[in-house]
């Protein structure tokens, strides 16, 4: 799984939470171009929608229009109160309201890798 996100503290806590749950999570604070994709191979790419050069959902678009990515699930993350109606609009395949609980985010990411 592909983790991407500016805030720093989000990004440290993500694979300690994960780690019971017995999932690989890369984790990154930006995302310049869908070359970085192909050293990872995710099975899941969590997004958030601010990443300071870019938003979350213009890298979901270009990952939607891509032959090789298309298929990934993406789900934005953000704390904007639109973020379903964004994530809908870039064809991710979900969304993570923040501030998350911890279960839901573990159940969300579950979901798309079982």
């Amino acid at each position: 799984m592909l983790f991407i996100d500016d805030d720093k503290e989000i990004l440290s806590l993500i694979p300690v939470i994960l780690e019971d749950e017995k999932i690989n999570v890369v984790t990154a604070e930006s995302f310049d171009d869908l070359s970085k994709l192909a050293g990872i191979r995710p099975d899941l790419i969590i997004l958030d929608e601010w990443l300071g050069k870019k938003f979350g959902s213009s890298i979901c678009r270009e990952i939607k229009c891509n032959p090789v990515y298309h298929k990934v699930p993406v789900v934005l993350i953000s704390a904007l109160s639109n973020i379903e109606e964004i994530a809908r609009s870039c064809n991710a395949d979900g969304f993570i309201q923040k501030p998350f609980d911890i279960s839901h985010l573990i159940e969300v990411i579950n979901s798309f890798l079982k």
